[in-house]
Parts: structure tokens; C-alpha cells; sequence
């Protein structure tokens, strides 16, 4: 792996994914994520990214990435098939959103 993707965090940064890292425990999505997580490699952010898949799900969501999504889906009913926790079909309702998940 090539040296500008391997970075050591900033303080600031440590903070800030802290405070992520808080959220997910408590299955709540951030806002959205700094740039500084998404475009480099570190182990904080890889750690990080364990916690998300083991406590909401295996894609990143974000309260504007679903804001985004339930305005594309607008007044349609929805199903989510193979759903896992949840996350997003509880997120998408909340946006008011006719979404029903499902597992196997």
C-alpha cells in the first residue's frame, strides 16, 4: 500500500471519529463523514469500520445520505429485502418514508 494512503491522524481527527465511534454504539447515524476518513487507510478508521458493520450494517449511512435517498423514493412504498439491522429502513422512516424490512 502506497505512503499517501497510510496517514496518522490529527487530534482534531481522533476526536472526530470518536464521536463516530459513540454514535454507532448507539446504532445513530453521523451526519456525514470528514473527507480525511473516507479517502485514506488508517487502523482507527479500519477499526472503525469493523464497529459500523458489527453495529448497523455494511454500508457506511449517513443522515444525509438517507435524507437524500427517502427524497428519490418519495411517496413509493418500499421494501427492503435483505435488510439486516434494520438501520436504514428505521432511518428511512423517520423521514417519512412507506418502508418495510426484511431478513432472511
Amino acid at each position: 500500500m502506497s505512503d499517501e494512503l497510510i496517514f496518522k491522524l490529527s487530534q482534531e481527527e481522533i476526536s472526530i471519529l470518536s464521536e463516530i465511534e459513540k454514535m454507532i454504539k448507539n446504532r445513530e447515524l453521523p451526519d456525514s463523514y470528514p473527507d480525511f476518513m473516507v479517502r485514506s487507510w488508517n487502523i482507527y478508521t479500519f477499526t472503525l469500520r469493523e464497529k459500523f458493520i458489527n453495529n448497523i450494517g455494511f454500508v457506511l449511512l449517513s443522515k444525509e445520505w438517507v435524507k437524500a435517498l427517502s427524497l428519490w423514493i418519495g411517496n413509493r412504498r418500499c421494501l427492503e429485502v435483505m435488510a439486516g439491522s434494520g438501520v436504514l429502513s428505521a432511518e428511512l422512516r423517520k423521514q417519512g418514508v412507506n418502508i418495510i424490512a426484511t431478513d432472511d
